[in-house]
């Protein structure tokens, strides 16, 4: 991998080849372009002294126009082109989740903070989580229509009440209102969503209980990983998995370990502030080279990727067939 990349027109040296600019201008400007397949084998694997020479293109892919197109909201991908061969990425700012990341930690220190009595803190979150899960579950595949009263006990004793849950639910859609009980007695209680695909409110509404069902699944795969302090407690049984994608794309991009050793900078790079912009802009650290005069390594470019690659992320090799 390259440690250096180009923006905009690329030196007469570096020019992609025709094939190569035929395909930026097809990813570009053409309806329902095709992903390239996810995750194929690096052109450069068998040839450990070739490099990528990355050259960046920003905003320059409209996802709109990828085949599938990404349909919810204006989205403008980084395109990363090699000029050495045919491999490219496309590369998302930060798509948020349904739920705020800063939400999704506000209510987890809450529930670790404020543990059911019978449960350790740890089996309060997963409760928790897994209660708001179910919650939509039953909207989505059962059509439950019944508003759910936040004071009664059993909600209480489940997910609990306050300022932080009540965002959380009108986040996916369950907005807080007055049940009658009678001439004088009211009742709070969330109000599920509208999910009828015929209407726009609907199908709103169901794409985000559909993205946050998922989310949250995620999330409770990884948090149950470690069984420790849950206590005699049992969690419930997901329909999703989560696992990691680093060798799966450092192997895209020819950054993996197994195509790339890993080394140092030449002393006179480090601390180079010159060069401090350029990784950042690459997503890497300033703390590798093959040997004096190549930089080659995408070393711990994890939490960079794995944060700024979105649903949509796209590595593989383009073709003109």
């Amino acid at each position: 991998m390259a440690g250096y990349s180009c923006s905009g027109d690329p030196p007469q040296c570096c020019r992609p080849s025709s094939r190569s600019s035929t395909i930026l201008c097809r990813i570009k400007l053409d309806e329902g372009v095709p992903p390239p397949a996810s995750g194929t084998k690096n052109s450069h694997s068998a040839h450990p002294t070739s490099l990528h020479h990355w050259h960046r293109y920003e905003k320059a892919v409209d996802a709109a126009k990828l085949n599938p197109p990404y349909t919810h909201g204006e989205l403008l991908l980084d395109l990363y082109l090699c000029c050495q061969c045919s491999m490219y990425c496309l590369v998302s700012d930060v798509i948020p989740g349904v739920i705020p990341a800063a939400l999704v930690d506000e209510f987890t220190r809450d529930k670790l903070s404020h543990p059911a009595l019978d449960k350790t803190p740890r089996a309060t979150v997963i409760a928790g989580w897994e209660t708001i899960l179910t919650i939509i579950d039953n909207r989505l595949w059962r059509d439950e229509k019944r508003s759910l009263p936040v004071g009664r006990a059993r909600f209480r004793n489940k997910v609990g009440w306050s300022d932080v849950v009540r965002r959380v639910f009108e986040t996916i859609g369950f907005p807080l209102e007055d049940l009658q009980q009678g001439e004088n007695s009211t009742e709070l209680a969330l109000s599920p969503p509208p999910i009828d695909p015929s209407t726009p409110e609907g199908r709103a509404s169901r794409t985000t209980l559909l993205r946050a069902w998922v989310e949250i699944s995620a999330w409770l795969a990884i948090y149950q990983k470690s069984k420790e302090q849950l206590g005699d407690y049992r969690t419930m049984e997901l329909h999703v998995k989560a696992e990691s994608e680093r060798d799966m794309y450092q192997t895209g991009i020819g950054a993996h370990v197994s195509q790339i050793s890993r080394g140092q900078l030449p002393a006179a790079l480090q601390g180079y502030a010159p060069l401090e912009e350029s990784w950042k802009v690459l997503g890497m650290t300033p703390e590798h080279s093959q040997n004096s005069s190549r930089l080659r390594t995408w070393r711990n470019a994890a939490a960079t990727l794995r944060t700024r690659w979105s649903t949509s992320r796209i590595c593989g090799r383009s073709s003109t067939r």
